[in-house]
């Protein structure tokens, strides 16, 4: 099952928190995000309930409503009980979330993740949205033009844990 949807579109009305799409005979696909309330969260929200319909999807979104792993691990361990069949998953942690994804793999549940990775034994596909490396120069060559060559620079990260971010800074 692949879900793409590319463009700019006005943001569709499923809430901050939630949001589903349905399509008769369709496959029943979960999407469970870091964070929900999130723009980024939102707007890839709104593009796979969009596409959904069309693709013979049902499409379910849910997520934690503060970055907290072992939360979203507890969504991810209701959702293999709901009879879906295929999950779509941001994790919090590479780790923490990565025994319910097994779990859904075992029973037969094909786990993708995209944003941010668990550890490779605990999903079958992983979609990237950034090259870290190229993402990782692009982040130090903004500091120096901003900041100077002799620039202190920080670097903030929005959870200890988060896969993508940590990519990104070892870059």
């Amino acid at each position: 099952v692949g879900l793409a949807a590319c463009g700019n579109s006005a943001s569709k009305s499923a809430g901050t928190s939630g949001g589903s799409s349905s399509a008769a005979g369709s496959i029943k696909v979960a999407m469970n995000v870091k964070i929900t309330g999130h723009t980024f969260f939102t707007e890839i929200r709104d593009g796979a309930l969009a596409a959904a319909p069309s693709q013979g999807v049902s499409l379910t979104y849910s997520g934690p409503t503060f970055s907290d792993g072992q939360a979203q691990a507890t969504q991810l361990n209701s959702i293999i009980q709901e009879g879906y069949k295929v999950l779509l998953l941001s994790a919090n942690s590479p780790t923490v979330e990565a025994p319910a994804a097994e779990k859904a793999q075992a029973m037969g549940i094909p786990v993708i993740t995209f944003d941010a990775d668990v550890i490779p034994a605990a999903r079958g596909w992983y979609v990237n949205d950034a090259a870290y490396p190229a993402f990782g120069k692009c982040l130090i060559d903004q500091a120096v033009k901003f900041g100077g060559p002799n620039a202190e620079v920080g670097i903030v990260s929005s959870n200890p844990d988060s896969p993508n971010q940590i990519a990104w800074i070892n870059s």
